[in-house]
């Protein structure tokens, strides 16, 4: 079981419903970051797929770890952590594209370049 907290109130998630927040997490990002490249010079008809892994906490100064509801109301962020991303776009064969996309995508994510493939349509 696992426990969310939202606006300061706990609520206890068991296996089904986290694969279903899981779910939707996903596509909630895969959406926004497919909105996202289609900004990007070079880039069309994209596709996305994200892996989520498992929940950190981040506080304001940026710090991370496993979920904790040791904090104050409002002081940490419940986050799903990324496992990786996959992107597939016309224009990912290119090298200049592909960099783009790779540092665009580990900052706006906060994850590593190794865990962002991008490859052509």
């Amino acid at each position: 079981m696992l426990l969310l907290v939202s606006g300061g109130k706990k609520t206890a998630v068991g296996d089904s419903d986290y694969a279903a927040f899981a779910a939707k997490t996903e596509q909630s990002l895969e959406e926004r970051i497919k909105n996202l490249l289609s900004g990007v010079a070079g880039v069309k008809n994209v596709r996305v797929l994200v892996t989520l892994d498992s929940f950190e906490s981040r506080d304001a100064s940026g710090g991370s770890g496993l979920l904790s509801l040791t904090g104050g109301m409002g002081s940490s962020v419940y986050l799903p952590s990324v496992r990786g991303v996959a992107v597939a776009c016309d224009g990912g064969d290119q090298p200049m594209v592909r960099q783009r996309i790779v540092s665009l995508l580990s900052a706006a994510l906060g994850v590593g370049e190794n865990r962002i493939s991008v490859a052509p349509a």
